[in-house]
């Protein structure tokens, strides 16, 4: 990585942690703020130590290890019936599922 690729300051300020509250219409005290933009700028630390890190030569990888499928192959079978799905259910009426009105 050369030195023109590197951000001279990546710190979030006050202001734009402030900023960035109001977009996600969030409000915080001065203590969780500060608190806040200590554990941001601790992450953009970090990624600015892995930054560092030599990847030259390097194959991407989506996953660290193998990933193999753990589920079962699908099976077709017998579904439940109308009387067995509802059988369970708290409320019922003309053989469907009856639930409070919304609106």
């Amino acid at each position: 990585m050369s030195e023109e690729d590197t951000v001279e300051d990546t710190s979030i300020t006050p202001d734009s942690l402030e900023h960035v509250l109001w977009l996600c219409k969030m409000k915080l005290d001065e203590v969780q703020a500060s608190l806040m933009l200590k554990e941001l700028n601790n992450v953009l630390d970090y990624f600015s130590i892995l930054d560092e890190v030599e990847v030259e030569g390097v194959k991407p990888t989506y996953h660290v290890v193998n990933v193999e499928s753990v589920f079962r192959e699908d099976v077709v079978r017998e579904g439940l019936t109308q009387e067995e799905a509802l059988s369970s259910a708290p409320r019922s009426e003309k053989g469907f599922f009856k639930a409070p009105k919304m609106m």
